[in-house]
């Protein structure tokens, strides 16, 4: 029997269909894109039902003709309360013996991507705009060769003005901007934010130097740039392969994305590097799903509280044995019952969604398989340190949970 679960733990919404395109099964991403309950979804609603798409998904009109994936389709959608967005969809069937053949359809959520895109896609044509007035000024200068004294001074006043007027514009921009050649060096033309995305101002440097590559990673980098200029290939299909984040020595998160900069011949004369602080964009994406953690860890006690009354019971034994454990010398630690006991509160901790409690646990494990390498006393106090830590986390849910668990599920 195929097992649906499998598809609880992606992040982007998943449907599994019956051969009337009834929904027989969909995760938590799938039920928040439709603004429903995964249980009322599940109950056999028609798929139709659930979102308005700009055009038809491929297949879903004949779904017992399908026997291989379907090609990604790019949709709008609409959902039942009026939010818009973009998606790319696919359908494809499962196979499962002995049972009534079934449909998955895959989910994936561009809105994001389109919006960013559009964003990056503006910034560029400003700056090309900006790169076509330099070129028209040259064309002047050279139509007005006779009077060239004369022109040059006029002309290097209004190009110097563009130059200042380019600088700013690039200046104000809050991504690192900057072009590399043929030959990987960088070209003159780079915002100030470079300064701080890259740590560095690339110009006259070498690409693979501002982007700090391995030593092991140039020769495939040259390679990638070769065949980038040469366009073998479509620009658009190899700039995804070239490095996509900067290892930023304050562990920002910096990503990069990569533009062509053509000639008349339609020729890439330049690559324009696109490095953009998402820092916060990724922080904020962790505290929702841990948020969501939360609120599932919320509704598991509420229905599980017999069950949360023995796990924490058995992890207040088990954390005084831990205690005692730890209060010998280390050379009388009986390593593999303390494994076993950090191993029983890890397992506990993440049946019920308890993330930090099962993370220390983890980190506590790491700490004992290092003490085991060496016995030292030095990592015998980080391994202390890090059970009392897990005992810490501990009480620090206890707390958070104290009132929807109640005094009688906590004593």
């Amino acid at each position: 029997k195929f097992q649906y679960s499998l598809f609880d733990t992606l992040l982007e919404p998943v449907f599994v269909l019956n051969a009337d395109a009834k929904v027989v099964y969909c995760n938590e991403p799938a039920a928040l894109i439709c603004e429903l309950s995964v249980r009322k979804i599940s109950r056999g609603m028609q798929f139709a039902d659930l979102l308005k798409f700009s055009g038809a998904i491929d297949g879903l009109d004949r779904l017992t003709s399908i026997s291989d994936p379907t090609p990604y389709k790019e949709l709008s959608f609409e959902s039942p309360s009026g939010q818009k967005g973009k998606v790319q969809v696919t359908l494809q069937p499962i196979a499962s013996e002995n049972e009534a053949p079934c449909w998955v359809i895959f989910v994936r959520d561009v809105t994001l991507e389109e919006r960013l895109q559009q964003k990056y896609r503006g910034e560029l044509e400003q700056k090309e705009d900006v790169i076509l007035d330099l070129q028209k000024a040259r064309t002047e200068l050279e139509r007005y060769s006779k009077n060239l004294e004369h022109m040059v001074a006029e002309r290097t006043q209004q190009i110097s003005y563009m130059n200042r007027q380019m600088k700013a514009l690039l200046d104000s921009l809050s991504q690192g901007f900057f072009i590399f050649d043929n030959k990987g060096v960088c070209l003159e033309v780079s915002s100030k934010a470079c300064e701080t995305t890259l740590e560095q101002a690339p110009p006259g440097k070498m690409i693979w130097d501002v982007l700090k590559l391995q030593e092991k990673q140039v020769d495939g980098f040259k390679k990638w740039m070769t065949t980038l200029f040469s366009e073998m290939l479509p620009f658009e299909d190899l700039a995804p392969l070239g490095p996509a984040t900067y290892p930023h020595s304050k562990n920002q998160n910096i990503s990069l994305d990569y533009f062509p900069l053509r000639g008349d011949q339609n020729q890439v004369e330049g690559v324009v590097v696109v490095a953009t602080d998402v820092t916060s964009l990724l922080e904020a994406r962790k505290q929702a799903e841990t948020e969501k953690q939360h609120a599932k860890l919320i509704i598991h006690m509420i229905k599980s509280k017999n069950e949360m009354g023995r796990f924490i019971r058995e992890s207040q034994s088990l954390m005084k044995e831990l205690r005692e454990a730890m209060s010998t010398a280390h050379t009388e630690w009986d390593l593999e019952n303390v494994f076993r006991t950090l191993h029983t509160l890890k397992g506990g901790a993440g049946i019920f969604s308890i993330h930090k409690m099962a993370e220390s646990c983890h980190f506590a494990e790491t700490r004992l398989t290092e003490y085991k390498e060496t016995r030292d006393a030095m990592k015998a106090d980080l391994l202390k340190s890090q059970c009392q830590a897990v005992e810490l986390q501990f009480q620090v849910f206890l707390k958070e949970t104290s009132e929807v668990l109640g005094a009688s599920v906590l004593s």
